[in-house]
């Protein structure tokens, strides 16, 4: 906002023209207000061009006086008055309270409404913005008007646009004159439309607003002083100013370098500190520490000079002198090598000692130095501060004096400006020295600019009308170029269009993809399958509805199990079917379950607040949880909990909760998980877990960008290094070229003979041939013609032997040049077969680095499969399905724990398994990725793929593999015995909470409901109710006796303390009906509609939920409302002729209402049922034939419960009558 400000006053700076006051409000569209737009229209191009110079000239100073003499800003901060600091918002407020103050007080004439229209008022407002959404709601409230915080609030509920809050409101209709704030009503709105505008409030109409005198400014305006000035001293004054910022912007860096300089500095001593107390343990350690040979050599680790027990004494014949010399020696050896390592030893920890202590010195004389660079380097910044700091403040009074000198008319006065601006111009020659040269110079280019500013225009016109020529003769040129290009290029864009076209319709929806594709494959000429793949059938599954249920209790209890209590250990599909096996384990774990879900699903938010839902809260215990089970069931009815878990809920009232089968006990498991799952324990994981799956989400975009940062680095190296391949392929290049080049041209230089190129070329390859058949000779290794056979005189001895020892000579020369030959033959060979071998390893390497990189890739897909697996769980409330087919068919993977298959449920209800790697294989082949569905199913297998592979995987191991794994991950470590790994007998199984369980043992449970009836026996003892033979043997005659004695007598009970009831509340009738009898009656006109109609309005107490009588509605009213609508109602009467249904007077009110078991309950209400069905139901409940024990045990709990605060209120009113609460109270 205050960037905004500022930006604002720098524009209506820079047009040099003064404020007329036009304008009033904020236009919110162009971001200032109109009278600117206006002014800025004005000005011409003279404003725009010397707008951006002069706002750098005179910058904040004119900003700043304007905001103190000028009272144009007020209206155009007021829209964002919310984002100004407090103290100027206290002072725009005080402001308007004077002006509106001022207005008032000239007590202008009113202004009839018919002056104004509404029509024409609502049209100045665009829909859906402030002032729009107000005007609608004075219009729809009129005659009621309004003030600024009924209309938020009402915008606010209607969900309108009105403002961050009433403040901002009433700020903006306070600068329009459609609305109104009507005197004397406490600050209520309205229309002038509809109220006119009342005397001493008048605002003028828009039209005829007269424009508002701007007040004498203290100082000239930007464009007058601008104008005043000479181009040089105009010049002078940009130059100048520039250097300001220029100085501004140095002293700012130079703070900067100072500051991190301080860091550094504070960081290297911090360092060296550091080092001096704590040196590295590495380097410091006590056996490093300097010592000397006698403390080396007493170190637990040195060599010990004592000698070997053999050395000691020798055990040879005294007469033995042999021997006895022998030993002596042996001992000399074994001194000298324990001297010899004693020795090695010192010298070996001297080293170690001197190599620590020179490590120490070097990094102490390292922070040293970094120290002393780094103090050099703060006072160094420090430095340059304190002469920036200088700098800038002459700087800055040297522009201040040059503007007081251009508004200063007195001679003296600038003859006194020029000599301090003159001594400021000597400090900065000082501190400057040759820099203030550049300055000189930058005013002469500031005046060489003003001067040339005339010529540019007319540059500008011819380099603008040659650029013209120029395009025009370049469009000339290449017309027919692009004539040519056109065709190709127009059919190279429709053929990419429509391939874009195409690509850009995927993904689509599966039916209109099949559709698509039938069309396309019957055009082709091809099957439809080749196009669109048949999705492989699973395997079917006959029981998958009851998978799917055990994995859906499965996945509710991996969640909420350890909130609510349940048994562990039930977080998966398997260990769910385990639970209804015929076992004691099971059944004990089955219960404590069902207890689990019942206390969550019997609180207040998970059911209700309801009174039926407290009673049952309060007597659930571990004996008639079933029956509470199924009342509340059967409570909610089958719109809450479906038509399965209403039937077995019935089916649970005959039978015993042990004797369900499987479905049922999971139909009624997950009927009370969706009841508890609306529980405050539920709701507070569910919202723990949302919170997390917010942190991973931030995690993992986190981890995304920061790998999308890192790819870039990898991309950029790489670039980088191709770069330099092909800057060293360039240079290779370049140089074969010259050595290429100036191989030609020293062939074609002619010779010193002066022979031609062809005659050198001629004899180059003659001589090559030559030396390539010599060395074909050579190579053949034979001897000559005339060394094969002696050709001389066979009796010439000295001839022949001349030719032998020739012969053997040249026979000697061809071995060694054969031996030299087969060498350098070998080494030839070596060198390829080294450099093949070189090679074949090269793409060995690669080809092992590749499959590495693949390995590490699969092995970090997997690790982040299985972390976001692992936070997945910790935020998932249920496991969400993979996706769906083609055939709306719904894919699951891990649901319920299991990861041994796909499983896909068809749109029908069907199961079915993809169970192999090649199922999973094909149907990730058959699926189109230009279908929506597929699409998204084939997204969510391809980020499962590694896990999903792993699994089947795992699958297809042997027992064998299992168990060799097995032992290799248990190798090392500590073997359990035999006893220790025997599983624990079923039957010696004790659960968590095994009283959970005791519902099945009948005698339990009528023991427990002795115990209630025993316990209101003696209640009803208590109050005085009679009956025959006494309570005491009532209560010995409950004792073993069958459940069919037990539902007679808890009738018997409940009839002596229904007759009691009576007999107590009989006296409380016969008072009220005494009360009833002086209350005043009724008229006979008025129904109870129309009095509680009457009490509505005059008393503001809606009655119509209280169902009282017509005589208790009418004594609410006084005396003159009943008359008066007496008189109406007789006269409606005689107009209409018609007869109304009168009301009996001493009719009975209906009690129906009060037969809600939803309705909270009354605190007051110490009946022992409430309302007029709890009686007749619970007496239905045990009249029924082969009544169970569970039922009577909920049916004795539930009396106890109803009587109890019965019981409690008759002892308190006995206490009262027989005086005993007073003398207590005493």
């Amino acid at each position: 906002m205050f960037k905004m400000k500022k930006r604002a006053i720098g524009a209506r700076a820079a047009t040099g023209a003064s404020d007329d006051g036009s304008g009033g409000m904020m236009d919110v569209r162009g971001g200032r207000s109109s009278r600117g737009r206006a002014r800025g229209a004005g000005d011409g191009a003279s404003g725009e061009e010397d707008g951006e110079e002069d706002e750098r000239l005179m910058g904040s100073e004119d900003a700043g006086s304007e905001d103190e003499d000028g009272e144009d800003d007020e209206d155009a901060s007021s829209g964002d008055e919310d984002f100004q600091p407090a103290r100027r918002r206290r002072v725009g407020m005080r402001d308007r309270s004077a002006s509106v103050a001022s207005k008032v007080a000239n007590d202008a004439p009113a202004v009839d409404p018919s002056k104004f229209s509404i029509d024409a008022d609502r049209k100045r407002f665009k829909v859906g913005t402030l002032k729009h959404e107000v005007f609608q709601m004075l219009e729809e409230a009129w005659p009621e008007m309004l003030d600024a915080a009924e209309l938020y609030a009402r915008g606010e509920a209607a969900g309108k646009n009105v403002g961050k809050n009433k403040t901002v409101l009433a700020s903006g209709l306070s600068h329009d004159p459609c609305f109104v704030r009507v005197p004397g009503t406490r600050n209520k709105w309205a229309l002038r439309a509809h109220v006119g505008l009342p005397s001493g409030v008048k605002r003028k109409a828009e039209d005829d607003k007269e424009p508002r005198v701007r007040k004498a400014a203290k100082k000239p305006s930007v464009s007058a002083m601008l104008e005043a000035l000479d181009p040089d001293q105009r010049a002078s004054l940009a130059a100048w100013t520039d250097k300001l910022k220029s100085c501004s912007a140095d002293l700012k860096k130079s703070k900067q370098t100072s500051e991190r300089a301080a860091a550094q500095l504070e960081k290297c001593t911090r360092a060296l500190e550091e080092f001096e107390t704590n040196p590295p343990m590495e380097l410091a350690a006590p056996h490093l520490q300097n010592k000397s040979n006698e403390d080396i050599l007493c170190e637990p680790d040195a060599p010990q000079d004592r000698l070997a027990k053999k050395f000691l004494e020798f055990d040879g014949a005294k007469e033995d002198r042999k021997g006895l010399m022998t030993w002596k020696k042996s001992v000399e050896d074994a001194k000298a090598e324990i001297k010899k390592e004693r020795h090695a030893y010192v010298v070996m920890r001297k080293k170690e000692i001197r190599e620590a202590m020179n490590k120490m010195n070097k990094m102490r004389e390292t922070l040293t130095i970094n120290v002393r660079k780094a103090q050099s380097a703060a006072e160094q910044a420090t430095g340059n501060v304190e002469r920036a700091e200088e700098i800038n403040e002459i700087t800055k009074q040297r522009v201040q004096l040059m503007k007081d000198k251009a508004a200063a008319t007195d001679d003296a006065v600038i003859e006194d400006l020029d000599e301090k601006i003159n001594a400021m111009d000597a400090q900065l020659t000082e501190l400057f020295g040759q820099k203030l040269v550049s300055l000189e110079n930058q005013i002469e280019r500031e005046k060489l600019k003003l001067m040339a500013k005339g010529e540019r225009e007319a540059e500008r016109a011819r380099i603008m009308s040659e650029k013209n020529r120029l395009k025009e003769q370049e469009k000339a040129e290449k017309a027919a170029m692009r004539e040519r290009e056109k065709q190709e290029k127009d059919a190279l864009k429709a053929a990419e269009k429509v391939r874009k076209e195409k690509e850009a319709r995927y993904p689509i929806d599966d039916d209109m993809l099949a559709t698509e594709l039938a069309e396309e494959a019957k055009e082709a000429g091809v099957p439809f399958d080749f196009l669109y793949h048949t999705i492989p059938k699973p395997v079917s599954l006959p029981n998958g509805q009851i998978l799917a249920e055990e994995a859906s209790i499965a996945e509710f209890l991996s969640t909420f199990a350890e909130g609510l209590e349940a048994p562990p250990g039930l977080n998966n599909a398997d260990a769910v079917n385990d639970l209804f096996e015929n076992n004691t384990k099971a059944r004990s774990t089955l219960a404590e379950l069902y207890l689990s879900l019942l206390y969550e699903a019997l609180t207040p938010a998970a059911s209700g607040p309801g009174r039926l839902v407290a009673r049952l809260n309060r007597i659930v215990n571990n004996l008639n949880w079933p029956e509470v089970a199924r009342t509340l069931i059967l409570h909610g009815g089958e719109k809450t909990h479906g038509k399965g878990a209403y039937d077995v809920a019935e089916k649970l009232g005959k039978v015993a909760w042990v004797t369900l089968s499987k479905e049922e006990h999971l139909v009624l498991l997950r009927a009370l998980a969706d009841t508890a799952l609306e529980g405050d324990v539920c709701r507070g994981i569910i919202s723990a877990r949302m919170q997390q799956a917010d942190v991973f989400r931030t995690e993992r975009h986190e981890a995304r960008l920061k790998a999308a940062a890192n790819r870039r680095i990898v991309e950029k190296a790489e670039k980088e290094e191709r770069r330099i391949e092909r800057e060293r392929l360039a240079e290779e290049k370049r140089k074969a070229k010259a050595e290429a080049e100036a191989a030609k041209a020293a062939t074609e230089a002619p010779t010193e003979g002066g022979a031609s190129k062809d005659e050198v070329k001629m004899d180059t390859d003659e001589e090559t041939k030559k030396e390539e058949e010599a060395d074909e000779e050579e190579r053949k290794f034979e001897l000559p013609d005339h060394l094969k056979t002696y050709t001389g005189h066979p009796e010439d001895r000295h001839a022949l032997m001349a030719w032998k020892n020739e012969v053997a000579r040249a026979q000697a020369v061809l071995n060694a040049e054969r031996n030299e030959y087969e060498q350098e033959r070998a080494k030839i060979e070596r060198a390829k077969s080294r450099e093949e071998n070189e090679g074949k390893r090269k793409i060995e390497a690669v080809e092992e680095a590749a499959r590495r990189r693949l390995e590490i890739d699969e092995s970090r897909a997997r690790q982040r499969e299985i972390k976001r697996a692992a936070e997945d769980a910790q935020c998932q409330v249920r496991c969400r399905p993979l996706g769906m087919d083609r055939h709306l068919a719904t894919y699951w993977w891990g649901f319920g724990g299991r990861q041994d298959a796909v499983y896909v449920q068809s749109f029908s209800g069907e199961w079915g398994i993809y169970n192999t790697q090649q199922a999973v294989d094909a149907l990730v082949k058959a699926l189109c990725p230009k279908g929506v569905r597929e699409r998204a199913l084939l997204q969510q297998l391809e980020k499962r793929k590694v896990t999903i592979a792993d699994a089947f995987k795992a699958l297809s191991e042997t027992q064998e593999d299992r168990d060799r794994q097995l032992a290799a991950a248990l190798d090392g470590r500590p073997r359990r015995s035999a006893m220790a790994r025997s599983a624990p007998s079923m039957e010696a199984y004790v659960a968590t909470r095994p009283a959970a369980f005791l519902s099945c043992d009948e005698g339990a449970v009528l023991t427990f409901a002795r115990k209630c009836m025993d316990t209101m026996c003696i209640n009803a003892e208590r109050i005085g109710i009679q009956t025959t033979p006494d309570w005491r043997t009532f209560r010995n005659k409950l004792k073993n006796v069958d459940t069919t004695f037990m539902a007679e007598s808890l009738l018997q009970l409940e009839e002596k303390y229904y007759l009691c009831q009576v007999d107590e509340f009989r006296i409380a009738a016969e008072v009220e009906k005494i009360e009833r009898a002086k209350q005043p009656q009724a008229p006979d006109e008025l129904s109870k509609a129309t009095l509680e109609a009457l009490v509505l309005k005059h008393t503001g107490k809606d009655m119509a939920s209280w169902k009282l009588a017509r005589r208790k509605l009418a004594a609410l009213l006084p005396a003159q409302v009943i008359q008066e609508a007496v008189e109406e109602r007789r006269r409606q009467q005689v107009d209409s002729d018609e007869e109304e249904e009168e009301e009996d007077d001493n009719a009975i009110v209906d009690e129906s209402w009060n037969n809600d078991e939803n309705a909270a309950e009354e605190l007051t209400d110490i009946s022992v049922w409430k309302g007029s069905l709890q009686r007749p139901q619970w007496i239905a409940s045990l009249s029924t034939d082969n009544v169970s024990a569970v039922r009577i045990a909920y049916a004795a709990a539930t009396l106890l419960d109803a009587t109890s605060p019965f019981t409690e209120e008759i002892v308190h009113r006995h206490d009262i009558r027989d005086g005993k609460f007073v003398e207590t109270a005493a």
